[in-house]
């Protein structure tokens, strides 16, 4: 039986995210202007107490500024308190419950769901401006829109985190409605109120052009400003790059974008989010804008936004071709792999041999050139299959080139990669399996490659 000691709480969850700085002065996230807690004594009542609330009340008592902080601690409590999996539509008239769990659930209405999605809308079209107004809106009104917003975030922020942070983020202890029928804890509902209101500000956020993003833009500048500093920082880089010598230009790192939050990547990351899936029943499920990665140790996203130039204007189509290579498969390019360490017995495990990789090495060649020579031919029989899906199949432009799983190593990967660049002026893709990342340690790996359209270069 454990002890309440070893439970985390709501608040934990918070204070394990967002640390406190070592300087006093840094802010564990950037917030909005503080704003006094509800005073009665109904919204205090379950309210944190002594040192807890006054850690509270010095570092934590404002919502941030950034949506991207408030999704990665919400979406953490919905994962793992389990809540994400009650959520349901408060569809009418009401099936009957018949279990006991099903009593258990966090239902999202119409009312609700619209109440937070216009929340969200308003978050996104602030500015830090106070002279700048919105469309058809006078800065009166601007200003009311704003505090509406704020006031909104403060107040579930306050509930959520003074009122309920004592609350155990994990419980299997029945909680009873006055009704006396198990129900769901109550801040379930108030994170995902505050879930849904960060994923909508963030709407269309990967895919913002942000090539010419500034404290002016049209964009909120609150949810600009990481986007902004990654482009300060990969313009520096480029700059280091190009001044550099040949050959140290490749000890000279391009910082990737890999979270949006501050919260510790340790344990979460925020990246912007293309799809939802329509199956299953995850936190995925629920955003549609965001997405909340596990730790770096599990998982790792690198975001490279489309930084030079303007996204291309909606068409009517996507050309992908696949290419089949390697053409044929040896079965003795599949070989056996010793199993534990210490083991007699062999695992099951096997390895792959990319025999179709070495084709010009028994000519006497050395290995480099071997691959050089083998990218070239790799990209004659792509410009051919071009051809053919313009011929065959009416394709305009390719727009796309997939190699399959472990096709490639990261060598022919980069000669690949120069060559068709200046053979498919339209080409915006290349996603190829690779056998090796740039470091060469071997494993399954997949590489990607983004093109920018304004660089101009012949086309087959």
């Amino acid at each position: 039986m454990q002890s309440d000691d070893n439970h985390l709480t709501v608040f934990d969850c918070l204070c394990l995210l967002f640390p406190r700085r070592s300087a006093p002065e840094q802010r564990v996230f950037e917030q909005w202007p503080a704003a006094a807690p509800p005073a009665t004594e109904r919204t205090l009542r379950f309210a944190l107490k002594d040192d807890a609330l006054r850690l509270y009340q010095q570092h934590y008592s404002a919502p941030p500024i950034f949506p991207f902080d408030l999704f990665a601690i919400t979406g953490y409590l919905l994962e793992n308190s389990g809540a994400y999996h009650h959520v349901v539509p408060a569809l009418e008239p009401q099936r009957p419950r018949t279990a006991d769990r099903a009593h258990r659930v966090v239902r999202i209405g119409r009312k609700t769901l619209a109440d937070c999605r216009r929340m969200g809308r308003r978050w996104r079209r602030m500015t830090q401006r106070d002279g700048e107004a919105e469309r058809g809106l006078s800065k009166d009104e601007v200003l009311k829109r704003r505090q509406e917003v704020i006031d909104r975030l403060t107040d579930l922020w306050h509930r959520l985190f003074a009122q309920y942070g004592n609350a155990p983020i994990f419980t299997s202890k029945k909680i009873v409605s006055e009704d006396g029928k198990n129900t769901a804890p109550r801040w379930w509902f108030i994170a995902l109120q505050l879930f849904i209101i960060a994923d909508e500000a963030a709407e269309s956020f990967g895919t913002l052009p942000i090539h010419k993003l500034t404290d002016k833009d049209e964009t909120s500048f609150a949810l600009a400003q990481p986007i902004i500093n990654f482009k300060n920082d990969f313009q520096k880089s480029m700059k280091d790059w190009a001044a550099a010598p040949d050959q140290t230009r490749s000890t000279i790192a391009i910082p990737p974008l890999t979270t949006l939050s501050v919260a510790r990547q340790d344990i979460v990351a925020v990246v912007p989010k293309a799809r939802t899936t329509p199956v299953g029943c995850t936190l995925r499920s629920l955003s549609h804008h965001l997405a909340l990665l596990p730790a770096r140790g599990v998982a790792r996203a690198n975001w490279v936004p489309h930084i030079f130039a303007q996204g291309p204007a909606p068409e009517m189509e996507f050309n992908l071709l696949l290419v089949p290579y390697p053409f044929s498969i040896a079965p003795h390019d599949f070989r056996g792999q010793t199993g534990l360490v210490g083991s007699r017995q062999a695992a099951g495990l096997f390895t792959i041999e990319q025999t179709w990789l070495q084709a010009y090495r028994g000519t006497g060649m050395n290995p480099d050139m071997a691959e050089r020579i083998l990218a070239v031919e790799l990209t004659n029989f792509i410009c051919d299959l071009a051809k053919d899906a313009r011929t065959t199949h009416r394709a305009n432009d390719i727009h796309a080139l997939v190699f399959p799983e472990m096709a490639l190593n990261h060598r022919v990967f980069l000669m690949l990669q120069e060559k068709l660049q200046g053979e498919f002026a339209s080409l915006e893709l290349f996603v190829a399996g690779l056998s090796e990342d740039e470091t060469g340690r071997k494993g399954n790996f997949v590489a990607v490659s983004t093109f920018s359209r304004e660089e101009k270069s012949k086309e087959t």
